[in-house]
């Protein structure tokens, strides 16, 4: 997200990757809201606002937060997910909150806890303990079988089997029980509203969807550490800690602040975010300010 100092440093005069920022070329405005000062150990970019966490699992959310996915209980929190109007967090046991978006599911088990947690445009979905995943909201249920990890679009959601580590997605407008297998090996998978990416265990990335916005679907050549996708557009970092960005650009989004070395980035609608290595954030594109 926005480092205050740094960004002014970083920040070119062709990219919105400044704080408050209006540059970019043309007619088209770039602006990002204010991000709150301070380290933090991740952020998570939405529709026009953006939330980080603190290390001691609190929430701070900034742009148009009038919306209910932000209004967050007290926490604490070790992750976040958001879509328009739903939010879901764990808590660092593994506890699960919702807000906004129905009753979670209660564990599986006695004792049992989550790994992950999605939330989509009309379902949220958590990955437990064992590497089971449970909807709800949804009209449809995930394959049966353990998985490594659970990312949300905006009406599916994949995840990697761990057998051969492919990316199995799985979307309930397909039909009940309907799931695609894209093989690997994947190490990670992104799902986004349009495309999904998932970066090979030799850190290349493949993408694929339905065609619609065909720039998400060509990554860039570089070798990726992580991958995070927006709606319309996708970003990762490079193992020296550098974003790349690639997809359909209105606002800057896909125009990271030179120079900028990340810890965590998150790609959202029409903006993206990151955690710099001294923990704090630094945010280019548009987030709206409430």
């Amino acid at each position: 997200m926005f480092a205050i100092g740094l960004l002014s440093v970083l920040a070119t005069s062709a990219a919105c990757g400044s704080r408050g920022a209006a540059l970019m070329d043309g007619a088209t405005t770039c602006s990002v809201g204010m991000p709150p000062p301070g380290a933090f150990t991740s952020v998570v970019t939405g529709d026009g606002f953006a939330c980080g966490i603190r290390g001691d699992g609190t929430v701070a959310c900034w742009g148009d937060t009038t919306g209910p996915a932000t209004a967050i209980p007290a926490g604490p929190f070790s992750q976040v997910a958001f879509a328009h109007d739903c939010g879901c967090g764990l808590g660092p046991s593994g506890a699960l909150a919702c807000w906004a978006c129905g009753t979670p599911p209660v564990a599986r088990a006695p004792g049992a806890t989550f790994q992950d947690v999605g939330v989509g445009e009309a379902d949220a979905c958590a990955r437990h303990d064992d590497g089971s995943i449970v909807c709800w909201n949804a009209s449809y249920v995930p394959p049966p079988n353990t998985y490594l990890s659970l990312s949300m679009g905006a009406y599916y959601a994949c995840a990697i089997e761990p057998a051969a580590r492919a990316a199995v997605c799985w979307d309930p407008r397909a039909g009940a029980g309907h799931a695609t297998t894209t093989q690997g090996p994947f190490q990670q998978v992104a799902a986004a509203r349009f495309a999904a990416c998932g970066i090979r265990m030799d850190a290349t990335v493949a993408c694929w969807g339905l065609g619609l916005v065909p720039d998400m679907e060509t990554p860039p050549g570089d070798q990726l550490q992580e991958i995070d996708m927006g709606d319309y557009h996708g970003c990762g970092l490079r193992a020296d800690g550098s974003a790349v960005c690639w997809g359909r650009d209105t606002n800057g989004e896909t125009i990271p602040p030179v120079g900028a070395r990340f810890r965590q980035i998150s790609a959202g609608v029409r903006s993206t975010c990151g955690v710099l290595v001294d923990g704090t954030l630094v945010c280019w594109g548009k987030i709206a300010n409430p």
